[in-house]
């Protein structure tokens, strides 16, 4: 049981930290974005939404940068951890279910050590943390 709550605990750290490392990620591409946008190397329309493509790009152009960013190595390394953040949400959710307090209690100070080391400085661009997107998964 005491190694079934050590593995609860490092999971739950394990958690937040992933969370906290895809906002960065985040925000570091939508930096680097920006940057590529603002020195003419990325047209915003190709950046941005469909709708915002001036009428000399066809649709064939706007569906290949769609593909493109699709495809790019941040959005597949962004779903990647979705998946591995998915996954973990959900066995922490199982570890709770089996109504065991030493499972649960593993679990609620891993997610508190995890905020505490992992959650410390704000990544948000205008100096704030938001908590609005502090959810699950």
């Amino acid at each position: 049981m005491v190694g079934a709550v050590i593995a609860v605990f490092f999971m739950a750290v394990s958690f937040e930290a992933l969370k906290k490392g895809r906002k960065f990620l985040y925000v570091l591409e939508a930096q680097r974005r920006n940057a590529l946008i603002r020195e003419g190397e990325l047209p915003s329309a190709l950046g941005g939404a469909v709708s915002s493509a001036p009428p000399s790009l066809s649709q064939r152009d706007v569906c290949r940068g769609m593909v493109r960013g699709m495809f790019r190595p941040f959005h597949l390394l962004q779903t990647l951890l979705q998946g591995v953040q998915f996954v973990l949400g959900y066995f922490l959710m199982l570890s709770a279910m089996t109504f065991s307090v030493w499972l649960f209690l593993g679990m609620v100070f891993g997610t508190m050590v995890g905020y505490f080391l992992f959650h410390w400085s704000p990544v948000s661009g205008n100096g704030y943390s938001s908590f609005h997107d502090d959810h699950c998964h």
